[in-house]
């Protein structure tokens, strides 16, 4: 994949499609493929199922608090067990990332739903029924809807596809904006750096994934393909590598770790972490450092799952088998 979404975390969403016409929405839903399209004829059990879908998955794998203590905020946002919990979550694939909705239905107006749809998160694109529509004009300048597009243009589907593309990417930055804006020191700009994702587009040629999810703990990000299969990107500046090996020199670890992280040519997994447990006579470090490659001024280690240091970090439901799923529905 291309890492189109330059967010801290990312995964494939759901497409939400409202129309009366139930031929309408069988054919268009089919049409969307490869997206995973849930069809409603309905506003009633389309609001209800955005409810259902947001009790269940949350707001995603971080845990970002209101508090203006900026210490206890990043403290917070460096919690791991929203992540773990997050991932073991099969059902996160269901969230909705863009409703496509009719503006002529009888229970109510298209731009009534996409109102109360944008209030929980999700990205609106109107099916205006006719080119020039001035309901879709200015819903769309009053930030009503995200987009619009006419039922009957021959390019539909193309042009369907492009904004969902589109509306995915921008909702993604959007919802990890306060979670990357809190972990700015922590992650000393890491979000900011081209460099960065480069190394990620390189990394989804070695390991095609379809998810990912930023580890400020680590650091790194949780890579995961669209069969379920994962690894860890373990990725850091060079220079705070030379750091770890002095603190590492301080508490009296082994020369051949200290010196691999002095060059580059080793990583360390959450430094804190590491020392913690070595202090406590728990752990060898050998588990916390790894063979490490360089990209630019970044230091790189993709890590095997049977390798990685915390065993929270394991992804259960696939994108393949939620599509399969979502797809049976409509057939």
């Amino acid at each position: 994949m291309s890492v189109t979404a330059r967010a801290a975390w990312n995964l494939p969403g759901t497409v939400l499609l409202l129309d009366d016409d139930e031929t309408f929405v069988r054919s268009l839903a089919e049409a969307l493929e490869p997206s995973a399209v849930v069809a409603f004829t309905a506003p009633g059990p389309a609001l209800r199922h955005l409810h259902t879908v947001a009790e269940a998955v949350g707001s995603g794998p971080v845990a970002v608090g209101t508090t203006e203590d900026a210490g206890i905020a990043e403290a917070v946002a460096l919690r791991r067990d929203p992540l773990e919990r997050f991932v073991r979550t099969a059902s996160r694939f269901a969230m909705v990332t863009v409703a496509i909705v009719d503006q002529v239905m009888p229970a109510m107006p298209g731009t009534t739903f996409c109102a109360q749809a944008r209030a929980m998160g999700v990205k609106t694109i109107l099916l205006s029924g006719r080119m020039n529509d001035g309901e879709a004009v200015a819903a769309f300048n009053d930030g009503t809807i995200d987009r619009y597009v006419e039922k009957n243009d021959p390019d539909v589907i193309a042009k369907l596809a492009r904004m969902i593309e589109d509306l995915g990417t921008s909702q993604a930055l959007e919802r990890t904006a306060r979670f990357e804006a809190i972990l700015k020191p922590a992650s000393r700009g890491l979000f900011e750096r081209h460099d960065l994702w480069s190394l990620l587009g390189q990394i989804s040629r070695i390991f095609p994934f379809c998810e990912h999810y930023f580890d400020a703990a680590a650091p790194g990000f949780l890579l995961i393909n669209d069969q379920g299969d994962y690894r860890f990107l373990l990725v850091d500046d060079a220079d705070e590598q030379i750091r770890s090996a002095q603190i590492l020199t301080d508490v009296g670890t082994l020369e051949p770790e200290r010196l691999g992280l002095a060059e580059g040519r080793m990583l360390v997994w959450n430094l804190a972490d590491a020392i913690q447990q070595i202090e406590r006579d728990e752990i060898d470090l050998a588990r916390f450092v790894f063979p490490a490659n360089r990209h630019g001024s970044l230091v790189w280690a993709l890590i095997a799952p049977d390798l990685v240091p915390s065993a929270g970090l394991v992804p259960q439901g696939s994108w393949s088998s939620y599509r399969g799923l979502v797809r049976s529905f409509l057939t």
